[in-house]
């Protein structure tokens, strides 16, 4: 039976398995459900403590150090708001972190476009409610991949 290795990332700061840390699994679907579960329990216990876990993460290895999925926290919070779980495993190995940074600048591109919308029609008088409200979405969207981005690059230098 495989043995499997969990990294805990809390956010900030990454905490690789030790070496006798490892769990026997029949598969890296088993490895995901447990992962899944210790992610439920944590997220309790962050709460208690009066942290929001959201950016947490598990990153789940093979005995041989190989990474073969990462299961984001935001799944447990998905999960109990009735969103469907995304199949297991999701790969870390295809993370391409040159198309991510890509994608981020894309995203700040679109809003800085956005924020010449919005003032082009300030100039000309013109209502920008929905103009600044699309901006907004758009400033959240980059945050949100910025961390995420920051998260990913995190656990990947471990």
């Amino acid at each position: 039976m495989p043995r499997f290795f969990f990294d805990y990332f809390d956010g900030r700061q990454f905490y690789p398995a030790e070496v006798g840390d490892g769990i026997d699994l029949p598969d890296a679907e088993a490895a995901y459900l447990e992962a899944f579960q210790a992610a439920v329990e944590v997220w309790g216990e962050a709460l208690r403590e009066g942290r929001n876990p959201i950016l947490d993460c598990f990153r789940v290895r093979g005995q041989d150090g190989i990474v073969v999925l990462e299961l984001p926290f935001v799944e447990v919070l998905e999960s109990s708001r009735g969103g469907a779980r995304r199949p297991p495993p999701l790969a870390l190995r295809n993370y391409d972190p040159r198309r991510a940074h890509e994608q981020v600048e894309r995203g700040r591109r679109i809003m800085q476009e956005q924020q010449n919308r919005v003032d082009r029609l300030k100039a000309q008088q013109r209502d920008t409610s929905e103009a600044e409200r699309t901006l907004d979405t758009f400033a959240n969207v980059v945050v949100i991949m910025e961390e995420v981005l920051r998260s990913v690059d995190a656990m990947r230098r471990y």
